[in-house]
């Protein structure tokens, strides 16, 4: 029977081991806004933001869109609209650095531009009550 020593030291290391997992699957980043527009009538806001990975080794970048009340602050997560990666020629550097527009058109609109390499990964066709178009370009 192992003695309480040995139990003590293969708790400690089961922690360990079990936190580094957790550090492993749970890389934080951190949302930087690039671009917010406000809808004509002052009711949305419509913000674009990436994702920097404090190791981004262990993580790829991320430019997001989210549509919030104008009062809203912009959360710590992943956009409500869209994802978008750009098309694998900079995953390596930690930033996404996608150059995309957004543009109101009336109240209840949104168009956002992105470049064409880049890759959607997720997007949404109405948040609410807004409707969101997506218009490739050929390089903004």
């Amino acid at each position: 029977m192992p003695s309480r020593f040995f139990r003590f030291f293969a708790v400690i290391a089961l922690a360990l081991t079990a936190g580094q997992l957790a550090s492993a699957l749970f890389v934080s980043s951190i949302n930087t806004e690039s671009l917010s527009v406000v809808s004509p009538d002052r009711r949305w806001n419509a913000i674009v933001f990436d994702r920097h990975c404090e190791e981004p080794r262990r993580c790829v970048p991320i430019t997001w869109v989210s549509i919030i009340g104008v009062s809203e602050d912009l959360p710590n997560g992943d956009g409500n609209a869209a994802s978008m990666v750009d098309g694998g020629h900079n995953l390596t550097s930690g930033k996404a650095n996608i150059d995309v527009r957004l543009e109101w058109k009336g109240n209840g609109t949104l168009v956002i531009w992105y470049p064409g390499p880049a890759k959607i990964l997720t997007r949404k066709d109405r948040i609410g009550s807004v409707i969101v178009e997506y218009r490739p370009v050929g390089f903004l």
